[in-house]
C-alpha cells in the first residue's frame, strides 16, 4: 500500500530489516546510509484442510503436521495440526529514524 504522500505503508509483522550499508567517505558532515527491507503480507483465516490458522504475520513461518488417512480405499494424508512460529524478533523502526 503507498499512502497519499507516496511512501510505502506496512502493518507490523510485514517488513523485515535485511541490514543496512554507508559510505562516509566523503568529505561531508552527512553519510549516505542504504537500508534495505523485504515485504510479506500478514495473512488470516489460512484454510489447510478442516484446520483454518486465524492468523500469521508476515514473516512468521507455517508448517503442518499431516497423519494417513484413507479416502476411497487409498491412503492419503491428512492434516491434523497447524503451527506458526516466530522466526525473527521484533524491533521498531523509528529506532533508526525511519517513522
Amino acid at each position: 500500500m503507498i499512502d497519499c504522500e507516496g511512501r510505502y505503508q506496512f502493518n507490523a509483522g510485514e517488513v523485515l530489516f535485511l541490514g543496512a550499508s554507508g559510505d562516509d567517505s566523503t568529505a561531508s558532515e552527512f553519510v549516505d546510509v542504504m537500508y534495505r527491507f523485504a515485504a510479506s503480507p500478514n495473512r488470516e483465516n489460512i484454510e489447510i484442510g478442516d484446520i483454518t490458522v486465524t492468523s500469521k504475520l508476515g514473516w512468521e513461518y507455517l508448517w503442518v503436521r499431516y497423519e494417513d488417512g484413507v479416502d476411497q480405499n487409498m491412503i492419503v494424508q491428512r492434516p491434523v495440526a497447524a503451527y506458526v512460529e516466530q522466526v525473527y524478533g521484533y524491533g521498531d523502526f523509528s529506532v533508526i529514524g525511519m517513522v
